[in-house]
């Protein structure tokens, strides 16, 4: 009875609107601890050149030499340019904040709170098809919790990042026909990369199928009555730019980088249209490639779904949004593309999966069975579920809670770190040390987790590179054997061969 009154009485002081308020602290707690533990990871050496390195100097070689988001050549960009790899002009918009604070945790910071962001549409989307409130904060608590969203927060900084949360406004405003804020969203989610142009085709194609009695009904009569139909008329002319984006994006990327488009016949990739093509043209080895290996294709699945229950597959046509990313994914050639968590790729459909979600939640509650009465007469509905709601809710926050323990990067580095590397702050002081003696505009070959602390500068370059005036190396790091991406074709030599050739000529000498 005392715990009843306590209860009554709390919810008597708190404010009318509190669950937006606690929505609104939750965000803020995760960008304030994201934000505390990527710089953290930042300094212990854990950040990578591909990509937090590569972002970094590209903004401040456009801030401070005048280049357009230009940074190191390397085998996959040799012009260094950012749009030869993919037509991202959100990056315009970071461009400002970048040049307002020029350092390394304006990025980390940055992408902490816009991914952070994404859980008031989330938020708004449950709350208004669920009737509830609560269940809003559940699916933002849930998208809070949710381990890929940690993975692409906890992986350097990368322009996927923004797709969350623009493309569950972008939806969000579709569904409420609020198409001057849904146009506005829209621009800015296909200008983040070109690889989101199938997702917005598919989202006009499901506006198209929820308003499908429209359109069979005008193909009866054979009239053009559907275009009077406000989401028909603009799915229409979202597909028309998405595709019409698609074109020039390409054309863009091709500009400044012609190699970066070349179809290959041999894998899946490196580019949507080699994976699309090597469908057309040899179906039975698609589907093999999409469930080998079969345990971590699967174990794929369980990281995107698992958290929500699988409640996603209730919804087909709302979940058919992601099918371009689901089988590129499957189809990649690079297992990059099929981890859960620890690469920016799951960020492209992450807000799929929880709108799927609420609309599989809805349609639970909505489901209804035809039966006919024992003596003949016409079909009734009968409602053939009892949906708990409440139970459902504290279900996915537990499960929730349960995958964000077990696969969530942050509480995998914490308890039993995922890195490998020295992290320890003796190392650390020791190397920071060895950073500061290098002059600032020196020329600079480093190995791949040192190059985001010296990428303020113009050359440096994450890779054995000869002609240089310093070559930076820890021999205990296991990235002293050289990195590339493992989907570029490279020739490029060791540390362990340059160095010795150039000591063996006389041309360095050991600091």
């Amino acid at each position: 009875m005392a715990m009843k009154k306590l209860l009554r009485l709390l919810k008597s002081k708190l404010p009318k609107d509190y669950v937006e308020y606690v929505v609104i602290l939750c965000i803020f707690a995760y960008a304030i601890i994201f934000s505390y533990f990527t710089i953290a990871r930042h300094y212990s050496f854990d950040s990578a050149a591909w990509d937090l390195g590569y972002f970094e100097q590209m903004f401040w070689t456009t801030v401070n030499r005048g280049t357009l988001f230009r940074g190191t050549p390397d085998p996959l960009t040799p012009s260094g340019y950012c749009f030869g790899v993919h037509f991202s002009p959100i990056l315009f918009l970071v461009l400002p904040i970048y040049a307002f604070c020029q350092t390394t945790e304006t990025l980390l910071v940055l992408q902490s709170f816009v991914l952070a962001l994404g859980a008031f549409p989330v938020y708004w989307l449950a709350r208004d098809e669920l009737n509830s409130k609560v269940a809003g904060a559940t699916f933002s608590l849930a998208y809070l919790l949710y381990p890929p969203i940690h993975g692409v927060n906890w992986f350097d900084f990368h322009t996927e990042a923004f797709i969350p949360v623009l493309f569950a406004f972008t939806f969000f405003y579709f569904k409420k026909e609020k198409w001057t804020k849904y146009f506005i969203f829209l621009f800015l989610l296909l200008s983040v990369t070109e690889s989101i142009s199938p997702m917005v085709i598919c989202m006009a194609f499901y506006g198209l199928w929820s308003h499908k009695g429209v359109l069979f009904k005008s193909m009866k009569m054979k009239t053009k009555d559907f275009m009077k139909d406000k989401v028909v008329l603009i799915s229409f002319i979202t597909i028309i730019l998405a595709v019409l984006w698609l074109i020039i994006a390409l054309r863009i990327v091709y500009y400044f980088n012609p190699s970066r488009l070349i179809l290959r016949l041999d894998r899946f990739g490196p580019n949507v249209p080699s994976a699309i093509l090597n469908i057309l043209s040899n179906p039975v080895y698609a589907l093999r490639v999409m469930f080998t290996p079969t345990h971590s294709k699967l174990f794929y699945i369980v990281g995107l779904f698992g958290p929500l229950m699988f409640l996603s597959f209730l919804d087909p046509p709302s979940l058919s949004m992601a099918t371009p990313w689901i089988v590129i994914s499957l189809l990649s050639a690079t297992y990059h593309y099929w981890t859960p968590v620890g690469f920016q790729y799951p960020a492209i459909g992450a807000s799929i999966v929880f709108i799927s979600a609420i609309y599989g939640i809805k349609r639970m509650m909505n489901y209804e069975v035809h039966s006919k009465r024992p003596n003949g007469s016409p079909n009734v509905y009968i409602n053939s579920v009892n949906v708990d709601l409440k139970r459902i809710l504290v279900t996915i926050i537990i499960v929730s809670v349960l995958f964000s323990v077990l696969m969530s990067p942050l509480g995998i580095d914490l308890t039993i770190g995922i890195s490998g590397r020295p992290s320890g702050s003796l190392y650390n002081e020791t190397l920071r040390g060895v950073l500061r003696l290098i002059p600032l505009d020196a020329s600079v070959s480093t190995q791949n987790n040192i190059f985001p602390h010296l990428s303020r500068r113009l050359n440096v370059y994450p890779y054995a590179m000869p002609n240089v005036e310093y070559i930076l190396v820890d021999k205990r790091s296991s990235w002293s054997s050289g990195f590339i991406p493992s989907n570029v074709p490279h020739n490029i030599p060791s540390f362990d061969e340059l160095i010795s050739e150039l000591v063996s000529n006389g041309s360095i000498g050991l600091l």
